[in-house]
């Protein structure tokens, strides 16, 4: 690659997935900074086993108070170090598209931060969710990731790394976007790459129970009505209107 690539990923209890995604950032990443919250499984062996692997821990705290701000700020404080081109952040079970590395080195370096298509596989991995539907609160889901016309389907992956720039990221919000809070503009979107989230297909996530650990989350936290919160989750986790679409075979690294 022509452009020097960080990535960065706050993980927990990830054996199922983090093996596939660091075979692929390994591809093309200088250095993958690892910062992991306390897990218990293999978590750690897997990932130190990748010598472009730099692992921290993030601080001790209540699980039901997430720390994404002080993960995050952990990994930006990791990255000073290196002084990349570009920052792509990540979650152990989202791999980028196969033309990521490509796209980073032909991109135009006015814009400091990326948007990108946020594709859930769903039941299979050859297969995407792309329905629309409200909850019965009134909220709106939508699960098509290149939808024009919203901006929720996609997320700031990819960041140009401005070096001494003072990356903040919001320490008094539990749930973070991936990127700082304080990313100078202009931002941009696109839908020439993406990023496949394959966590929709783990057990943890179709018997129920990590949406019940968010539900719990945000009740302690935020002071939702757990019921409600539970509720919401279900429903959105219902198959009754979904819509399923073949992914592009190109987005494959083919042995990931």
């Amino acid at each position: 690659m022509k452009k020097k690539v960080i990535a960065a990923l706050g993980i927990k209890n990830e054996e199922g997935f983090i093996e596939k995604t660091l075979n692929v950032l390994n591809r093309f990443c200088d250095k993958i900074i690892v910062v992991d919250d306390h897990s218990t499984d293999n978590t750690e062996s897997i990932c130190k086993s990748f010598e472009k692997v730099e692992w921290y821990t993030n601080i001790e705290h209540d699980w039901k108070v997430r720390s994404d701000g002080q993960q995050k700020t952990i990994a930006i404080d990791a990255i000073k170090n290196h002084n990349p081109d570009y920052v792509l952040f990540l979650d152990a079970d989202e791999i980028p598209f196969r033309n990521m590395p490509d796209f980073i080195d032909n991109l135009d370096d006015v814009i400091n931060l990326w948007k990108l298509p946020f594709v859930h596989l769903w039941k299979y991995e050859t297969h995407y969710r792309v329905d629309e539907f409200y909850t019965s609160e009134g909220i709106h889901v939508d699960y098509d990731p290149f939808n024009p016309f919203d901006s929720g389907s996609k997320k700031g992956f990819l960041m140009k790394w401005l070096d001494g720039f003072d990356y903040k990221y919001r320490l008094d919000h539990h749930v973070l976007p991936m990127e700082p809070d304080n990313v100078p503009k202009p931002h941009m979107e696109s839908n020439e790459t993406g990023i496949l989230h394959y966590g929709k297909l783990s057990e943890h996530f179709t018997s129920g129970r990590k949406d019940n650990e968010y539900a719990a989350m945000r009740s302690h936290t935020m002071g939702f009505d757990l019921n409600k919160r539970i509720k919401h989750h279900e429903e959105c986790r219902d198959e009754n209107t979904m819509i399923l679409k073949k992914i592009d075979p190109s987005w494959l690294w083919g042995d990931e």
